[in-house]
């Protein structure tokens, strides 16, 4: 949760100067891997 917190800090904070998109893409990129594994980890175990 708190690396999520501050990933979406940096991406507002990025967003607010003139990003290079390269680096943009590649940190929009890294939270929906960490929203996913979130999701995964949060997944009710099956068997």
């Amino acid at each position: 949760m708190d690396i999520s917190k501050k990933k979406l800090c940096l991406l507002k904070g990025i967003k607010k100067g003139e990003p290079d998109t390269q680096i943009e893409v590649e940190i929009d990129q890294s939270i929906k891997k960490a929203i996913t594994l979130e999701n995964i980890a949060n997944m009710p175990s099956i068997g």
